[in-house]
């Protein structure tokens, strides 16, 4: 386990180190770069390991790797979480500075595209996502053991709850809070 943690962790670092090297350059990645970097550095990969080893289903050292990173759900719990961050976070992020979004990626791509039609593109993207991903969480072929899938699938609804509307994680107003209180404490 500790080496799969280790690892995790090692390229979360990378992920976060590439993206300052980004920003202090002030390049604008490809799409490509920047999926496969942001969606590590959004934080499900150190993250996302030790809740599976820890839900009482017992984790083989030949299902780690399905149960974690490599499976087709994590990956799109990562991509989904990437992309509900910045099609909602886009304007603030933008206004404090950060070039390096989703948006400004694909538009520096295709740069016919304007800000509202390349928002469009990500939100059609991310709904098709979603709908991949209930399909991964049902399907029972060459599945990850369970408790892998209904951590990640769980993680993506609280992700959809915290930016429905706005940085629900970033500026935790009441609206956070309140979720947050009839969720856990509410309930007991």
């Amino acid at each position: 386990m500790l080496d799969y943690i280790r690892k995790d962790w090692e390229k979360f670092v990378d992920a976060l180190m590439k993206e300052r090297e980004w920003s202090e350059a002030g390049y604008i990645p490809t799409m490509n770069e920047y999926l496969k970097t942001r969606c590590i550095s959004v934080g499900l990969v150190p993250c996302g390991l030790h809740p599976i080893l820890l839900m009482g289903e017992v984790v083989t050292n030949n299902d780690l790797p399905m149960a974690h990173e490599s499976s087709n759900i994590f990956q799109l719990a990562a991509l989904t979480w990437r992309l509900k961050n910045d099609t909602t976070t886009s304007e603030a992020e933008k206004a404090r500075g950060q070039i390096d979004s989703c948006i400004a990626c694909y538009m520096k791509q295709n740069p016919f595209f304007t800000e509202e039609n390349a928002l469009q593109r990500f939100v059609e993207i991310l709904d098709h996502t979603l709908k991949e991903m209930n399909y991964e969480y049902f399907n029972l072929i060459g599945e990850p053991p369970k408790c892998g899938k209904m951590f990640v699938f769980n993680l993506r609804q609280c992700v959809m709850l915290l930016y429905k509307y706005k940085d629900g994680y970033g500026d935790s107003s009441k609206e956070t809070k309140e979720y947050i209180m009839k969720t856990l404490i509410d309930p007991v």
